[in-house]
């Protein structure tokens, strides 16, 4: 007599090999679906509604508007191309330098601060090729030891941007230093302020 054990446990482990490589195919299917229903409701987001609004907001010239609604964007499909040309629509390339290295750069928006709420952080000095938002900004330079320096400045001559801290002490009593500085106004080429 044979024993019949043996070939039911084959065919459950058959059964239930293939039903788990089913379950296995079904959830990577629906994974696979989601992801793709994410990317494109990410992509439909940015060219439904954040492309045209940053376009809206720059025509308007609220830069820094427009600056925080295609940083979203770019964050979101940075290999769009439509995204990427809307980013440098918003925004310019800088380097920024402080002497000394190693201060704290923060900007926000020089016409409706409230609006724009706390300080957004750059980075520590020397940044290299840091997107920030065309218009006039209001600056933060801060690094210990040396006077926290806040100015009001845009559209800088060129995309090397340089700020220059004094140490605590250095300034006379009831005085600070007040920064010089170029500004060149889009509406009238060639000239500076």
């Amino acid at each position: 007599m044979r024993d019949t054990r043996a070939g039911d446990r084959a065919t459950f482990f058959l059964v239930g090999a293939a039903v788990g490589a089913a379950l296995a195919l079904l959830v990577a299917l629906v994974a696979g679906v989601v992801w793709s229903w994410v990317k494109y409701s990410r992509v439909r987001w940015a060219h439904d509604a954040a492309l045209p609004q940053v376009q809206r907001l720059l025509d308007q010239k609220d830069f820094y508007g427009a600056f925080a609604l295609a940083q979203k964007a770019i964050q979101l499909v940075p290999d769009d191309p439509k995204v990427q040309a809307c980013w440098g629509d918003a925004s310019w390339e800088a380097t920024i330098a402080t002497s000394p290295p190693g201060a704290g750069v923060y900007i926000r928006d020089y016409y409706a601060p409230e609006r724009a709420g706390s300080w957004s952080f750059l980075g520590k000095s020397p940044i290299r090729k840091v997107r920030i938002p065309w218009g006039v900004l209001r600056w933060r330079i801060q690094k210990e030891g040396f006077e926290t320096l806040e100015v009001g400045g845009g559209m800088f001559d060129s995309p090397d941007v340089g700020f220059a801290l004094h140490s605590r002490d250095s300034a006379p009593k009831n005085m600070v230093f007040i920064p010089g500085q170029s500004l060149q106004v889009p509406c009238f080429p060639g000239v500076k302020v």
